[in-house]
C-alpha cells in the first residue's frame, strides 16, 4: 500500500520546495513518487470558472482562500480530501509514496488516514516571515493546523543545500518513515 506524506506549514515556508527535494531522495532510494496538491482541482475551478491568472499575488491568494476555503469547504468540508484520496487509490499501485505539499487543515490529514498509511510533516522556515496580509496570514488555511501534532518537523533556513540537509535529517530520523522504507 503506497504512503501519503502530508506536508504542512505557512505559505512560503518552503513545503513544495521540500517536497520536490524529498521527492529526489525517495527516488534515489528506488522509490516510485508522486506529488499531488489539495489545490490542484481548485487552481483548474479558479482559473476556468472565475479568471484566475494563475498569480499568487494579494489578490490570487485572496480568490484561492475564498474559493477553497470560504466557499467549498464551508459548503463540503471533506471536498478537496475526498477529490484527492479518490485519485490516489486509483494511482496507489503504481506508487510507493505520494506527497502533498499543500496540506493546511487537520481533516486533510486525519481523513487521508482511512485509506492509506499517513505521515504528517511540517515544515518550519527558519528566519522568514512570509509576504502575505495580516487579514491573510490570519485566515482558516493558515491557522487551522497551528496546534496540530505532526508526526515529524523539518526546519531548515532559505536555500537548496540547507533544505536538502533538512530533508535526508527527516529521511535518516523519521522512525516512521524508516518503517516505510
Amino acid at each position: 500500500m503506497a504512503t501519503v506524506i502530508t506536508v504542512s506549514g505557512k505559505a512560503e515556508s518552503g513545503k513544495d520546495f521540500c517536497s520536490k527535494i524529498l521527492k529526489k531522495e525517495l527516488e534515489r532510494l528506488g522509490k516510485k513518487v508522486l506529488i499531488v496538491h489539495y489545490a490542484d482541482y481548485l487552481k483548474f475551478i479558479a482559473t476556468q470558472y472565475f479568471g484566475w491568472n494563475g498569480e499568487k499575488d494579494v489578490e490570487g491568494r485572496r480568490l484561492l482562500q475564498w474559493l477553497g476555503t470560504d466557499v467549498v469547504r464551508k459548503r463540503y468540508p471533506d471536498f478537496w480530501v475526498e477529490t484527492v484520496s479518490r485519485l490516489l487509490i486509483v494511482f496507489s499501485p503504481d506508487f510507493d509514496f505520494f506527497l502533498i505539499p499543500d496540506t493546511r487543515f487537520p481533516n486533510e490529514i486525519d481523513k487521508m488516514m482511512d485509506c492509506f498509511n499517513v505521515i504528517s510533516v511540517k515544515i518550519n522556515r527558519i528566519n522568514y516571515e512570509n509576504t502575505l496580509t495580516p487579514e491573510q496570514r490570519n485566515h482558516a488555511s493558515e491557522t487551522s493546523l497551528d496546534n496540530y501534532l505532526f508526526d515529524c518537523e523539518i526546519e531548515a533556513e532559505s536555500g537548496v543545500e540547507s533544505a536538502t540537509i533538512a530533508v535526508r535529517d527527516f529521511i535518516a530520523n523519521c522512525e516512521i518513515l524508516q518503517y516505510e522504507l
